[in-house]
């Protein structure tokens, strides 16, 4: 009974504006102009503070260098031991093999051969040419010695001739005297002529030990050109590594080009990334590359942890024109803990790599409102009272790094003491009175 007049009551009030009832009213607490106002969520800006952009890309693990061991030559495979295959390792140079190659040894028998020959053939022709030349100073020293009779003669004939005319000697001296002028004249001219052989001679074998000299040239040409065919045969470690596969069997016979073994260097490896082009800038190559973290989970059980530490060595200077994203290489040795060997080419993990690092003010990511080509946040001006009340205002403010979480923010009106609104894209108008309350980030 009691309630149905209460209700009785509260009809008449509402429906007859009566000054007891609007007194009644009026007595009771209205609802406070600050519950009524919009709440938004906000936080402060506060100081400048570290902000790390890394990104996780899949890690792919590969040899640091790779080379398909070929035959050069015709050969046979021939006694292959059973250790000469997988996991078989090598040092630098080292010889793993040799094909069975006999025609080309005896090429180079033959070869060496003809090179013993043709030298024995110089030796000759030098010879022969310290002789013609030999030859050639004994013919021009009797050379000398016949001009100088000649001379001798000339004079002698002169003073016979003059001793003739006055009858102190016979017509018969005079003839003698002339006889003899003429031998050593006819000496001479002899041994001119001598003397023009032997030169002729020490020439042609000079020209003969030139020939030789070539042909010595070339057969040891043709010799080193065999025995460059026959060490084509030997197949060598071109660096410190392992075998990885076996291509051939005792007893074939393998063609130019055919590959014999697949070996790989393992003591360092290539992590390799592929990094979108959004994050290309970022990246840095070297000395100063960007630190890495990469995690193999295949090495957790093993060596009781899956993370290796690096930066980044190489990278691509253009895009992958299909895939858009740039190669990028890690290089790490191959050692986990104490443990050596472990890491293995093909093994896949990832990779976290900090792209960049440093002292910034920074928002929540769904702060930033897009406005045209502008760039704002929403602030709470003047916040007072207790709880905190202030209007809204639009700031216009330039974007930096992102992590994804916070963004990098610069502007001249920021102090670093303001209440940023969280969510910027909400139902908000600048200059509209609001009530701050803390954001529940990460809840």
């Amino acid at each position: 009974m009691r309630y149905l007049l209460l209700i009785v009551v509260v009809v008449l009030c509402l429906s007859l504006p009566q000054a007891g009832c609007e007194k009644r009213r009026a007595s009771k607490p209205r609802l406070g102009e600050v519950e009524r106002l919009p709440r938004v969520e906000t936080v402060l800006l506060g100081r400048p503070a570290k902000l790390e952009i890394s990104r996780s890309y899949t890690a792919t693990l590969e040899a640091l260098e790779k080379a398909e061991l070929t035959a050069m030559v015709k050969g046979v495979v021939k006694d292959l031991s059973e250790d000469l295959d997988i996991g078989r390792s090598a040092q630098k140079d080292e010889k793993l093999f040799s094909l069975h190659v006999p025609d080309l040894v005896a090429e180079l028998n033959n070869k060496a051969a003809l090179v013993e020959q043709n030298e024995k053939a110089e030796a000759a022709a030098i010879q022969a040419v310290e002789v013609a030349r030999a030859e050639v100073k004994e013919t021009r020293a009797l050379l000398l010695r016949y001009e100088g009779d000649v001379e001798f003669r000339r004079a002698q004939h002169t003073r016979i001739a003059k001793l003739a005319q006055g009858d102190t000697l016979s017509k018969q001296q005079l003839d003698e005297a002339k006889l003899q002028l003429d031998a050593s004249a006819s000496a001479l001219a002899a041994a001119s002529a001598q003397v023009t052989t032997k030169e002729n001679r020490l020439e042609g074998a000079q020209k003969e030990r030139a020939l030789a000299a070539a042909r010595v040239k070339a057969a040891r040409t043709d010799e080193a050109k065999a025995r460059v065919q026959v060490e084509f045969a030997d197949i060598v470690a071109p660096f410190h590594g392992v075998i990885t596969k076996r291509w051939v069997d005792s007893g074939a016979t393998v063609n130019a080009g055919m590959p014999i073994f697949t070996f790989v260097r393992t003591d360092k490896l290539r992590v390799i990334l592929d990094v979108p082009e959004r994050d290309v800038p970022y990246l840095r190559a070297g000395p100063d590359g960007n630190p890495a973290r990469v995690r193999i989970p295949a090495l957790k059980e093993a060596a009781g942890t899956e993370e290796l530490t690096g930066a980044i060595n190489l990278m691509s200077a253009a895009l992958d024109p299909v895939t858009r994203t740039l190669r990028t290489e890690i290089h790490l040795p191959n050692k986990v803990g104490n443990k050596v060997g472990l890491l293995k080419p093909q093994m896949t993990g990832t990779a976290h790599v900090s792209l960049a690092v440093r002292e910034a003010l920074t928002v929540p990511a769904s702060a930033l409102v897009r406005s045209g080509d502008k760039l704002e946040i929403y602030i709470v001006a003047d916040p007072a009272g207790e709880p905190l009340r202030g209007t809204l205002k639009r700031v216009e403010v330039q974007s930096g790094l992102d992590d994804g979480m916070r963004v990098e923010i610069r502007s001249d009106q920021l102090r670093g003491t303001e209440l940023v609104v969280v969510k910027g894209s909400g139902m908000l108008r600048p200059g509209e009175p609001v009530l701050a309350v803390q954001a529940r980030i990460g809840e």
